[in-house]
């Protein structure tokens, strides 16, 4: 999973990744640590990441919304489609 986050104090925007773990995990073990190599910013509880949208706040950042590529082609599509039918033009 990856989300675009603002720090809050800073106002920074960064796109970070984000892990999963499994079913009844409270923190990654020793293996996911290892398998991911330092390339997730923070771990969701199954829980978490069933409920993560924008808004979440983490403490320091907070989410401001998704960033996977699929996300990110339906934005790209449904802007075409919003300018299309006129949306936003003029405000």
């Amino acid at each position: 999973m990856r989300f675009l986050i603002q720090w809050k104090e800073s106002k920074e925007e960064e796109i970070h990744t984000f892990g999963v773990l499994d079913e009844g995990q409270i923190e990654p073990n020793a293996q996911q640590l290892e398998d991911e190599d330092d390339k997730v910013f923070f771990w969701l509880t199954q829980e978490e990441a069933l409920a993560i949208s924008a808004d979440y706040d983490g403490g320091d950042w907070i989410v401001l919304r998704c960033a996977c590529d699929e996300c990110k082609d339906y934005e790209i599509e449904n802007e075409g489609y919003q300018r299309a039918r006129g949306a936003g033009i003029g405000v």
